[in-house]
């Protein structure tokens, strides 16, 4: 999942959202936080895709908080 992260803005964020959406309801605490990590490395360069995506999906809120946090700033 993490791995074409380093694509930086080239990030193919349709297939990083369908990974993650099979995972949202995932209790395991490193899955919740790659999920997370891996939108905050994307909200850098496509931060609308990924507010849009953390509204219209319950994903956990440590997910949420990762993936939020350099908006929130």
């Amino acid at each position: 999942m993490i791995v074409q992260l380093k694509d930086k803005g080239e990030t193919d964020h349709s297939l990083l959202f369908s990974l993650i959406i099979p995972l949202t309801s995932e209790k395991e605490f490193c899955i919740r936080k790659v999920n997370g990590s891996s939108l905050r490395e994307l909200v850098k360069h496509k931060p609308n895709e990924v507010l849009s995506f953390v509204e219209q999906h319950k994903i956990s809120p440590l997910s949420r908080r990762e993936a939020l946090k350099h908006l929130s700033s």
